[in-house]
Parts: structure tokens; sequence; C-alpha cells
């Protein structure tokens, strides 16, 4: 029983300060907080590669949209394209092709942001500035958003204009899934004293914060293992 107990105890330690060491390094990102609206957006906003299998508002879409197409633009050219891929076979067929994008089989839409290379040579900076006002309305919106990039690696090009079929100017930028965030949806349902706690373990790096919450929970049952 002593030697249970001392293996206890030190595994128990052990993982204190991993998970410890974890959410630690989670806080020293911590949001700030301002009295602008437009500014705790931009301090809130991060990828987000868990989602719920539920629809999005046509509206919110639509939003993200005319976000993507107000970003700045070099001599106010333009050159941006969005595709709207809903396709669930296409989604599927990207999440396996692309070594970063396999969060693609838990979403539902996917906006994919593309320039036209025959108006700019300069097209993938003001897509990418169209793209981060496409993750800002996301995250203002309370979806989940993250950026998978495309450009310029051009395998994954290819397998982007294989899956949206895309005309040999338009060039892939980015890949950018979105639908209800997962973890916000749970933190709605929460009570707020629950929410912030979990919040505070569970942002940015999450999956070792998560794994620290889950830790609390064993210790609540420990003693019972102990007697076993």
């Amino acid at each position: 029983m002593v030697i249970k107990k001392a293996i206890y105890v030190w595994v128990i330690g052990i993982l204190g300060m991993i998970s410890f060491a974890a959410c630690l390094s989670a806080s020293q990102g911590e949001v700030p907080s301002t009295s602008n609206a437009a500014l705790d957006n931009i301090f809130a906003r991060k990828s987000v590669r868990a989602y719920l299998d539920k629809e999005v508002e046509k509206e919110k879409i639509d939003w993200m949209l005319r976000a993507g197409m107000a970003a700045p633009s070099g001599k106010d050219i333009r050159p941006w394209e969005f595709v709207l891929v809903t396709d669930r076979v296409a989604l599927d067929s990207m999440a396996a092709a692309l070594p970063y994008a396999k969060m693609l089989t838990q979403a539902r839409y996917a906006i994919v942001v593309c320039g036209d290379v025959a108006q700019s040579s300069y097209w993938y900076l003001d897509c990418s500035a169209a793209a981060q006002n496409i993750l800002l309305a996301a995250e203002a919106q309370g979806l989940g958003a993250v950026w998978t990039a495309a450009y310029p690696y051009e395998d994954r090009i290819r397998v982007v204009r294989k899956y949206t079929e895309l005309p040999g100017n338009i060039v892939p930028l980015c890949v950018i899934p979105f639908v209800l965030n997962r973890l916000l949806a749970f933190l709605k349902a929460a009570s707020d004293k629950t929410r912030q706690l979990f919040y505070f373990y569970s942002f940015p790096p999450d999956n070792f914060c998560i794994l620290f919450l889950y830790f609390n929970k064993f210790l609540t049952f420990a003693p019972i293992l102990i007697e076993i």
C-alpha cells in the first residue's frame, strides 16, 4: 500500500507539472480586453480546428464574404475570388490530400480564397488581407475558422484546383474551413463559473490545458483507486 501511494504521488506530481506548465504558457497569451469592440475581436481571434456538425446561417456566410471584399487592395484592383465549398466529397477529398487541412472532414463549409494572376502580380498580398478579414468576421459571429495554406505549394494548389475546378488564371491562396465553434457552444451552455474556468485553461493551446481539466477530475476519483 505504501509503494502504491508513493507511485500515485509521483505520477500525480509529474502530470501536474506538465499540465500546469502548458496552461501557464497559454495564460501568457491571454486575450487583452479593451473598450473597443473591433480591437477586442482582433485580439480574440483564434485558429479553431474542431467543429459542430451544424448549419451556419446564410447571412453569416454573406457577412464573411463581404468582409473579405472590404479588404485593402493595391490600386484598388481587388484581384480576389472566393469559392464557397459545401460539397461533402470535395471537402473530404481535400482533407485527405492536404497535409494541414484534416479538419475539413468535420466542416460543412470552406471558403477558398483565390487570386487572379492576370489582374495583379501582387494578388497574394491583397488576398491575404481578404483572408484575414474573413477570419475576423467568423470570430465576430461566433464561428470557428482556420487558415490552411495552398499557395505557394504547387502540390496543394493542384489539389485545391482539382476539387474546385478553378480556371488557369485563378490561384488558390488558402482554404478556410468554418462552422460553429464546438468549444464556444459548450461554453454558452455552461454556467458562468464553469465558463470562466474552462476559458482560462483551454485557450489557446487547448489540448494540454483540457488535459489539465480532466486531470483535476481524475483527482476526485484517485483516492478510490488507491484503495483498490
